[in-house]
């Protein structure tokens, strides 16, 4: 059982057990391997919402539970048309992981735009210095 564990403790073990490499884990997060080892040490216990997000996905845990939290459990109800009720928690958190593939998309979106807009800037100044156009 792993109930006292800090976050680090927490970070570090779960990264270890999916196997996964500082190298793999910054890229995912988006910062440095530098970064990442701060993590593990425990020097550090902020990740950026949106690369905590893509780590708890990519070790298949919920961000609460990487936060440091137990798991929210499903609360069972008597007979009715719901077997299950959601915790809070676990809304939110679904909540805020649909909101961070929303940003994903629009980001990929925007980078896309921003790439064909360079290209064209690029290609524009191509033909002011040869004259043609």
């Amino acid at each position: 059982m792993h109930e006292a564990e800090t976050f680090a403790e927490r970070f570090s073990r779960l990264i270890k057990e999916r196997g996964l490499t500082d190298t793999e884990v910054a890229s995912l997060l988006g910062v440095s391997e530098g970064a990442v080892r701060k993590i593990k040490r425990g020097d550090t216990q902020s990740l950026k919402l949106h690369g905590a997000l893509r780590l708890a996905k990519r070790l298949s845990v919920t961000p609460y539970y990487l936060a440091g939290e137990r798991e929210p459990r499903a609360r069972t109800r008597s007979r009715g048309a719901a077997a299950q009720a959601t915790p809070p928690e676990a809304l939110a958190v679904a909540a805020v992981e649909d909101l961070a593939a929303k940003l994903e998309q629009v980001d990929r979106r925007l980078n896309a735009r921003i790439e064909h807009l360079e290209a064209e800037v690029l290609r524009l100044r191509g033909r002011r210095r040869t004259g043609s156009g």
